[in-house]
């Protein structure tokens, strides 16, 4: 979707909060243990407020996106935030740095309720989710309609490092993620 809205001219921002960094891969860095700066490092001055430099650690993709990457140290930051105070807000905090720069900012969770997830929660103001919770919250929230297939050439672009725009243009799967992209264009006005 981050690609689609980057096509319709959006400067977008992806932010990997998963920490086995599984969209840092699918974007062409598949070590991302090796990486200098990730979501991890950025979370960890916040908590230990420190300054970051505009647009650290911030990857350029070759469709347009920009992207935080995750390692795995962001399963420690998720420990960190335990016992942190404003636990709930850190991820939000660090948004706030980049102020202006995206006009749309998305973040990548793991498929669990933890600290991670709650921040990302915490600091998002719209959320797109699966089919189980559309049932069961869909009459209580906003659900986009739009439902991305599942594909195997779709899977098969994580190692290729490109997006579904560029390995399968015409397949299902980037169809759908341009009908979501409309969808979330038009819910914006």
């Amino acid at each position: 979707m981050g690609i689609g809205l980057a096509q319709a001219g959006k400067k977008v921002l992806l932010i990997d909060g998963d920490p086995q960094g599984s969209l840092t891969i699918s974007l062409g860095n598949p070590q991302p243990d090796k990486l200098s700066f990730t979501l991890s490092d950025a979370m960890g001055k916040i908590l230990m407020d420190q300054p970051i430099r505009p647009g650290e650690g911030i990857l350029h993709h070759a469709e347009g996106v920009d992207l935080m990457p995750a390692d795995i140290q962001l399963s420690g930051i998720e420990v960190s935030l335990v016992n942190s105070m404003s636990r709930e807000t850190i991820l939000r905090q660090y948004l706030g740095t980049l102020k202006g720069q995206y006009s749309h900012i998305l973040i990548d969770c793991q498929p669990s309720l933890g600290m991670l997830t709650v921040n990302a929660l915490a600091a998002a103001n719209r959320i797109m989710i699966a089919a189980l919770l559309r049932d069961t919250y869909g009459s209580k929230i906003k659900v986009f309609g739009t439902e991305i297939p599942h594909s195997v050439r779709a899977k098969e672009i994580s190692a290729e490092g490109k997006s579904i725009f560029a390995h399968d243009p015409g397949g299902k799967v980037a169809e759908g993620y341009r009908n979501l992209t409309k969808e979330v264009l038009k819910f914006e006005k």
